[in-house]
């Protein structure tokens, strides 16, 4: 994954320990639902490439909290979904589309999805 760090004089240890971050793969949905998904407040970009399934709930609900999501898809449908649920706190201010498989019907898209100012 790709990260944005702040500045050198904005830095500072972004885990303090190693129980601060919690696997959301070891949960079911049920049992996270109502558990705060984790902050990173000083991480401000996302990079994510996820399977043709897209974003799960809990990824989306993750990717909502950071300042700037960088998405790349292999899956225009599910990249669509996923940006519709973005759109309540983003602006998607960027689009790309490569063509990697000259010949097949294949398309890798690429958005850059920016928090807005006044979400919603």
């Amino acid at each position: 994954a790709f990260i944005d760090i702040p500045p050198q004089s904005e830095q500072q240890p972004i885990i303090d320990t190693p129980q601060t971050l919690t696997n959301v793969n070891d949960k079911s949905d049920a049992e996270i639902k109502n558990e705060k998904v984790m902050t990173f407040d000083r991480l401000r970009t996302l990079f994510v490439d996820p399977p043709r399934a897209g974003l799960d709930e809990t990824c989306r609900r993750l990717a909502s909290q950071f300042e700037r999501v960088v998405y790349v898809s292999c899956n225009p449908e599910t990249l669509a979904r996923d940006c519709k649920y973005l759109s309540r706190t983003h602006d998607l201010t960027r689009l790309a589309a490569f063509d990697q498989f000259p010949y097949t019907p294949h398309l890798e898209a690429g958005v850059v999805l920016e928090k807005k100012k006044n979400p919603i």
